[in-house]
């Protein structure tokens, strides 16, 4: 599943249902009771509700700079954050569609999460994690993050 598609489907909402039914010119200048609305970005058939604060983290965790975000069959959204400063964290959430953490994983990637990408072989789907900070590491991993293969640079 592409972002777009995801993105489409997962955070369809009265507004950008009413969007693509053409009513676009009414909701976009109807306020809520206190007078603020989320931001709406992109163009066309592309434009998405901003929902801040979606997606919460366990207690003590703190987003950090994210490098990719992918969707797997089931809808189980896919962030992974570099990871900086002292004590290594799981640079890998899992969240589903409401935005609830499901699990975390990828400690060894602290310092260097950079990219994710997801792809389906042979019936099953697989992570594809790049860790720039320890030696140029490409990783294939099942989506609990176990480490099918790994590629050093």
């Amino acid at each position: 599943m592409q972002r777009r598609s995801f993105l489409s489907t997962a955070l369809a909402t009265p507004l950008t249902t009413s969007l693509a039914a053409g009513l676009a010119p009414t909701v976009l200048t109807a306020r809520e009771k206190s007078g603020a609305k989320n931001p709406i970005v992109g163009e066309g058939e592309h434009r998405y509700e901003c929902i801040h604060n979606w997606g919460t983290l366990p207690d003590g965790v703190k987003w950090q700079t994210t490098h990719g975000v992918c969707v797997d069959a089931e809808g189980l959204v896919y962030i992974k954050q570099q990871g900086t400063g002292g004590k290594p964290v799981d640079c890998v959430h899992v969240f589903d569609a409401t935005g609830k953490h499901v699990r975390s994983f990828g400690k060894e990637y602290h310092g260097g999460g950079h990219g994710i990408d997801l792809r389906k072989e042979d019936g099953k789907e697989y992570l594809y994690l790049t860790d720039t900070a320890h030696g140029g590491v490409v990783v294939k991993a099942d989506l609990k993050g176990e480490h099918v293969w790994t590629k050093k640079g």
